[in-house]
């Protein structure tokens, strides 16, 4: 045990090592303002203290172990722990915290639009070590913002809502719904419910993976797990053991090759083999999916692939996620619950049908489950309830809460809290070019200052008249992220989820299950995150409309 510390703490001092000699060479021909290693406050900032932060009140607060050393938040990265303790410091120190020499956190959510929408903020070192298939870039791994905004036009058209939108499309979405909506169905109890809880987290899983792939690669290439759930459990268990072991090539990158086990290696090697043959089948599919569009746009198949798994990998563990934490939700809400199916099914009462059949024509010959009372994706887009219910869970339960770091540019960067609730004014911090800065949505969701009673599930709080408490709201919601960076994949995940639980509460009560308790539901504290028990459980009783 004592050994196993030891190499630990070898390899976070060599990886400190490591990233304050290439922070420093980067930035070796700046100015001396801002070449100083620390971050420093507008009257400290010529201190000539370098490769630290100044030991002045008036440097920026955080532990006393964050002027010596990143070691200590990469532990908490690798102990599970980074989000919730990055928030306690905010709720500590105030909006601006120091994590590590080089590294700063901020809460304050005036700066999500300087930093990640206006302002000349590169992605930091972090998101390189994304690169697949032997260090192929993709949009999310790319760091320059210039090099990042020509493949992202190119990935984002694939993604516009009026390519999801097309009836093709939406035929094959809907399909694959109408199946999953099959698999909660189970074997009644004699008095209507299933007799077994569903796990609904699985299902989500393998209703996410086929619509994705669907989209991606055609039909005919797609994953087809809801039909082949063996199939799914050998590919997610390569995922998951991916993501348990996440943290090794970003925060390691010179180390990985030795701290590696082989069965992430095996994982790696399993899940880019299954990407690459289900893109190159996708070649011969008679309706174009992304990949046929990145192709035509000029990027190579390694480039294609790289784009296409990390929207797999990012896409499996997020909207299975939100979709699960909802359905629990409303298990356990039963008013919420009814409030929101009549709002549906008002919405289908006033809906002319007549000329849109997206939904009562299978695009194959699986059974379907009744869908003409789901009302069509733009009459559900405009539906308040369902909008508010679907933004609480993506507040409380982000399946992406961690911090998104982006490098101070060359010039500097002056933190001012926005307002009184924030900081007094005079009390500004100057960070020098080359400092890792970041906000992470975990915070920001939970902030007091904007919501009231933050731990709590509460959509109604999203229904309020009044403008400034809402547009204060929803400047603090980024469960997508922000600007450049915005998730590719958002308008394809809101029309999964809206479709998805307008189905369910139009065929489906839903009943919590005792197999699943809070603790069970409790989020992991991790880069994407899922209920810690890797499951949600949930009963489901048939509905028929009178």
């Amino acid at each position: 045990m004592l050994v196993s510390v030891a190499v630990l703490l070898v390899v976070l001092v060599s990886v400190t090592l490591l990233r304050y000699c290439s922070i420093q060479g980067r930035h070796q021909n700046a100015t001396d303002e801002h070449t100083v290693a620390g971050l420093n406050s507008p009257r400290t900032r010529n201190s000539s203290a370098r490769g630290r932060l100044a030991a002045s009140p008036r440097t920026v607060p955080g532990p006393w172990l964050a002027q010596l050393s990143s070691c200590w938040i990469v532990l908490q990265c690798i102990r599970d722990r980074r989000n919730r303790t990055v928030h306690a410091l905010h709720a500590l120190y105030g909006p601006i915290v120091r994590l590590a020499p080089h590294e700063v956190s901020l809460a304050d959510p005036a700066c999500v639009r300087q930093i990640y929408i206006t302002g000349d903020f590169d992605k930091s070192d972090f998101y390189s070590n994304f690169s697949l298939f032997g260090g192929t870039e993709n949009a999310f791994s790319i760091l320059s913002a210039d090099l990042h905004s020509t493949r992202r036009r190119i990935v984002q058209s694939s993604y516009s809502k009026s390519t999801i939108n097309r009836r093709a499309n939406m035929i094959a979405i809907c399909d694959c719904i109408s199946q999953a909506m099959l698999k909660c169905a189970g074997e009644p109890d004699g008095r209507g419910r299933s007799s077994a809880p569903v796990n609904v987290l699985d299902l989500f899983k393998n209703l996410t993976m086929d619509i994705l792939t669907g989209f991606q690669f055609g039909e005919p290439a797609s994953s087809h797990f809801l039909s082949q759930p063996e199939k799914a459990k050998v590919i997610f268990d390569q995922y998951h053991t991916q993501d348990d072991l996440w943290w090794i090539h970003p925060y390691f990158p010179t180390l990985a090759r030795f701290l590696c086990p082989e069965s992430l290696s095996r994982a790696i090697s399993a899940t880019s083999s299954w990407l690459l043959s289900s893109l190159r089948l996708s070649s011969s599919c008679a309706l174009p999916g992304v990949v046929r569009q990145l192709r035509d746009s000029g990027l190579s198949e390694l480039e294609t692939a790289s784009e296409i798994a990390n929207h797999v990998f990012l896409g499996y563990q997020t909207t299975p996620v939100v979709l699960s934490y909802l359905c629990w939700q409303l298990s356990i809400h039963d008013s919420l619950q009814e409030k929101l199916r009549q709002e549906i099914l008002q919405a289908a009462k006033s809906h002319d049908y007549s000329s849109q059949d997206y939904y009562s024509k299978p695009s194959s010959d699986a059974p379907k489950v009744a869908m003409a009372l789901v009302p069509h994706i733009s009459v559900l887009d405009k539906l308040p309830l369902l909008s508010a219910v679907i933004d609480e869970t993506l507040r409380l339960y982000t399946p992406m809460p961690a911090s998104e770091s982006r490098l101070v540019p060359a010039s500097g960067y002056l933190y001012t809290p926005s307002s009184s609730s924030y900081g007094d004014k005079s009390s500004s911090y100057f960070l020098p070019g080359g400092t890792v800065i970041s906000i992470q949505p975990w915070t920001l969701h939970r902030d007091p200052i904007v919501f009231s009673d933050p731990e709590s599930f509460n959509p109604e709080r999203w229904l309020i008249n009044d403008p400034e408490v809402l547009r204060l709201m929803n400047r603090s919601l980024i469960p997508f992220g922000a600007g450049a960076t915005l998730c590719s994949g958002m308008n394809l995940a809101l029309t999964e989820i809206r479709i998805t639980v307008a189905a369910i509460l139009t065929n489906y009560y839903l009943f919590p299950s005792n197999k699943t308790t809070l603790k069970d539901m409790e989020m992991t504290d991790r880069y994407s995150t899922r209920p810690r028990s890797n499951f949600c459980y949930i009963n489901f009783e048939k509905f028929s409309p009178n």
